[in-house]
């Protein structure tokens, strides 16, 4: 699973495309998880913001909680990015 990976993943990556579990929850367990594991300076990537509500609600929660802005493009495609500290 997903929550495996994250928690088992010991590398630090440019970036990381969020398209599994639709769920809000698991969207954001994603979105957590991708957090960790991306440098400053990398991304957050995702689809179906605009088409599926949990994954709306888990991003904005996240961005929400995180204070990290959203790049809502090309409809459903979104972009977190994270700063360089």
């Amino acid at each position: 699973s997903s929550r495996d990976f994250f928690q088992t993943f010991d590398q630090k990556v440019d970036w990381v495309y969020v398209d599994g579990d639709h769920s809000f929850q698991g969207c954001l367990d994603d979105l957590r998880g991708a957090r960790h594991i991306v440098k400053p300076g990398g991304q957050i990537l995702g689809d179906d913001y605009t088409n599926k509500p949990g994954v709306r609600q888990a991003v904005d929660t996240f961005v929400h909680e995180t204070g990290l802005l959203l790049n809502n493009f090309y409809g459903s495609q979104y972009e977190i990015c994270i700063p360089v500290v």
